[in-house]
């Protein structure tokens, strides 16, 4: 029988040098779960922490709070969100903490819908997240994983391509900790063709500037656990894109802004 395509995923040779991913593809036996350089012992916790706590603290009050994602508040008042804290140090353990998160969702469809795997020990800086993330949805669209999942990044100094680093826009995305949330791509398609003429990106980046114009913003994120203040604190609006933009092939912050002007 031919291999799935996380079962290829989970017999992949991973090596994680910086921020570039390089891979090469063996298949196992089916006791073995990962061929690496290493093997990495995960340590990963569903229990209370204020890491996870903060974490669903902002998922509650500022995603499902502002209604950023019109689709989250169903699903979290199901249960069916779930948060994992790994605490890996480097982007390969957290390649690991993935595909097991990967499995957890594939096994248990009914009762997890979405899952927050939260690393605040890996990948603390934004370029490394980003050429790390960029690595992975690479191999994930080699090996047809991408049909099955989507991930969506956040971290606390999340930037959009072609956006000033301090723009209010830029905590669409940015949480207290580095994450990955974890989507079935079944889900993304049905939410897209129930609310297909929203922008709901353009919409929330619009909101968050709206918000930050007077001050308010500011104030709602500095209530939340875990948001760095001294970010919030140079948080600026800024609206026009010919100006102090970041130049995303020049400076070290990839992830593109599609959403529009």
């Amino acid at each position: 029988m031919a291999p799935t395509s996380l079962e290829r995923l989970g017999a992949m040779v991973v090596i994680i040098s910086g921020c570039g991913v390089r891979s090469a593809f063996a298949y196992a036996p089916d006791n073995i779960r990962w061929h690496s350089s290493r093997m990495i012992r995960l340590q990963m916790s569903e229990a209370s922490s204020p890491v996870l706590d903060a974490t669903r603290s902002w998922v509650d009050r500022f995603v499902i709070g502002l209604g950023l994602c019109p689709w989250a508040r169903p699903v979290a008042e199901a249960g069916r969100i779930r948060y994992v804290l790994t605490e890996t140090h480097n982007g390969e353990g957290l390649f690991d903490a993935l595909l097991s998160e990967l499995r957890e969702l594939s096994s248990q469809p009914e009762s997890i819908e979405t899952t927050f795997l939260v690393h605040p020990h890996a990948l603390n800086s934004w370029v490394d997240y980003v050429g790390w993330l960029q690595g992975v949805e690479q191999i994930f669209e080699q090996q047809g994983v991408d049909d099955t999942y989507q991930l969506v990044g956040f971290h606390p100094d999340f930037v959009f391509g072609g956006t000033v680093v301090n723009d209010a826009s830029n905590w669409v995305n940015r949480s207290p900790y580095p994450m990955i949330h974890i989507l079935r791509q079944a889900s993304v398609t049905r939410a897209v063709t129930d609310l297909p003429e929203i922008p709901i990106g353009l919409n929330n980046k619009r909101l968050l500037q709206s918000m930050a114009g007077d001050g308010e913003l500011q104030t709602y994120l500095s209530v939340l656990p875990g948001m760095r203040h001294h970010a919030i604190e140079k948080m600026c609006v800024h609206t026009s894109k010919e100006h102090d933009s970041v130049d995303a092939e020049n400076q070290e912050y990839l992830y593109l802004d599609d959403t529009g002007s």
